[in-house]
């Protein structure tokens, strides 16, 4: 009969998993930005102790040196605390203490000192720690940290009243790895739109215009605006694609640019060329053109991104220069007295 209730136990323990890891998806999948995650994070912490412990969820900076607190449950009188230790605790901030640098990154719950002013790096002086504690109903404090493989986010500090139950460890750490892979999808999408507008700025800067082979086996082609005015085209005003550039190339030029775009993506060789190209109006410019490739873990070029510069008032100067000295070069092998020239 023990057997049995043990098992209905642990079947009911099991339910209580899924359903919140099914509750709290559908919830997660509301948010689009990382504090609202921490703020439902510390409320449901809070209900699933039953209320009766404080939640408080702090932010690490990048070398995980630093917190500031971001989200607090289940602090009554937060201000008459504050009033006491003589710091807002909403915008409490400190240095990771050495003692605890291990336990705040782990993915495990893990029970920590009872030392209030080791925990808040020396904010809460040891005189009105006992008065504290009291007003707390302090038992104990455990961590917990939001982390994905080993990308750390922040961490969940339980303070564990004295009327409280022991932290349920499972069900609290099947919960942080869900919120942890939502903070992690948030985190890595705010660093792409991040590094896609440092893009956009630089491309905008650049007198350069920039391009995209995206995908070697397929005709697609990114340019830039740049580009596109280089062309004498209004930025996109079409599609472009590898055929319409390379049918745009001057035909005594063509070989000079296959050959060195074959052996950047044979022999992984920087592409570097200076060649014409036809534009809108049927006249030619002159470009240089560089780029790389992008490889695979097998390391096959799968991707080719560069710049590309109008050169050709330099090239007409270089042309005319070298007319000029030729011209010379004639009227001086032909003529009687080379001093006059």
């Amino acid at each position: 009969m023990t057997n049995k209730k043990e098992a209905d136990k642990d079947i009911n323990e099991q339910e209580l998993n899924l359903q919140l890891v099914f509750d709290s998806t559908l919830q997660l999948l509301k948010f689009d930005n990382i504090q609202d995650i921490f703020d439902f994070s510390s409320k449901k912490i809070h209900e699933l102790l039953n209320s009766k412990s404080i939640v408080i969820i702090s932010e690490f900076d990048e070398s995980i040196s630093s917190w500031k607190i971001c989200s607090i449950s289940g602090m009554d009188g937060l201000e008459k605390i504050s009033s006491l230790i003589g710091i807002d605790i909403v915008e409490m901030t400190g240095k990771v203490d050495s003692k605890f640098a291990n336990e705040i990154v782990e993915g495990e719950l893990t029970r920590l000192s009872d030392s209030l002013v080791d925990l808040t790096g020396g904010h809460i002086s040891r005189k009105i720690e006992p008065l504290l504690k009291k007003i707390l109903g302090f038992k104990a404090v455990y961590t917990i940290a939001f982390k994905k493989d080993r990308r750390f986010y922040g961490n969940v500090t339980i303070i564990q009243r004295k009327r409280s139950a022991e932290p349920d460890k499972e069900l609290i750490e099947s919960f942080i790895k869900i919120v942890s892979l939502f903070i992690d999808k948030l985190s890595l999408k705010k660093q792409l739109k991040e590094s896609e507008e440092r893009f956009a700025l630089a491309v905008k800067g650049s007198h350069d215009g920039i391009w995209d082979w995206i995908d070697l086996q397929q005709e697609e082609y990114w340019w830039s605006d740049k580009v596109f005015e280089i062309f004498g085209f209004e930025p996109g005003e079409f599609q472009p694609s590898i055929s319409f550039w390379k049918n745009r190339i001057h035909p005594d030029d063509a070989d000079i640019v296959n050959k060195a775009l074959q052996d950047s993506i044979d022999f992984n060789k920087p592409y570097a060329v200076e060649y014409r190209c036809k534009k809108k109006d049927d006249s030619y410019i002159w470009l240089h053109a560089k780029g790389e490739t992008v490889r695979n873990e097998q390391g096959k070029a799968i991707r080719m991104t560069g710049s590309a510069s109008d050169i050709t008032d330099k090239k007409n100067a270089e042309l005319a220069l070298s007319k000029s000295e030729q011209t010379y070069r004639v009227l001086f092998e032909n003529s009687s007295d080379p001093t006059l020239i």
